[in-house]
């Protein structure tokens, strides 16, 4: 949910937003004309950027338990004049296989995820280590293979870290059936940090 402008700092030179890597990431695995997922709408910037890549061709399904997101995702997209070709949804990520249709089910090409809380939002309202593993189990479920999880998560705030740890454990049991990349391993402290996992 979270989109700060955070950048990786290399050899002192500031390079590309954890969000544009991610971005290119997906690129790389969803083409126009697919059905993608923003696991965690906040407030629509990569639901934007999924609706623009898939074209009027493809869909974007997002999901978000809070209205204000819906709303100013709504906005954003209505702006940009790719509202037609996306699903906005209020409701929990965990219960992705039950809120998305059926057909569904193994054809996804993308799902993101950017954890935390609502920029400008209620804070208290976070995304948690138990709805998130749902979410990516969920995930798994609705990729095709090959499909990408790209998965943005933030530490420095309460329950960040905890969510942190759920999800590297959670890699480590779906190992066998999906390959993993960090993309800033050398990240410290509050730094937040950006996978991408593919499944077989």
């Amino acid at each position: 949910m979270m989109n700060r402008s955070t950048r990786l700092l290399t050899s002192g030179v500031m390079t590309k937003r954890l969000t544009e890597i991610a971005h290119a990431l997906i690129a790389e695995v969803a083409a126009p004309g697919d059905c993608v997922i923003d696991a965690t709408m906040g407030n629509g910037y990569d639901t934007l950027f999924l609706a623009q890549h898939v074209g009027h061709r493809g869909h974007v399904y997002a999901l978000d338990i809070q209205q204000q997101a819906l709303e100013q995702t709504a906005a954003r997209l209505l702006q940009e004049e790719v509202r037609r070709h996306v699903t906005l949804i209020r409701g929990n990520h965990a219960r992705m296989l039950d809120l998305l249709p059926g057909s569904m089910h193994g054809k996804a090409s993308a799902v993101v995820f950017n954890l935390g809380y609502l920029p400008g939002g209620e804070k208290s309202i976070i995304t948690s280590a138990e709805s998130t593993l749902g979410a990516l189990d969920a995930a798994l479920e609705l990729l095709r293979p090959g499909g990408i999880i790209s998965l943005l998560v933030y530490v420095g705030h309460a329950g960040g870290e905890e969510e942190h740890r759920a999800f590297l454990h959670w890699l480590e049991e779906v190992r066998g059936r999906v390959r993993w990349k960090h993309h800033n391993p050398h990240s410290a402290g509050c730094s937040p940090r950006l996978y991408s996992v593919i499944k077989a």
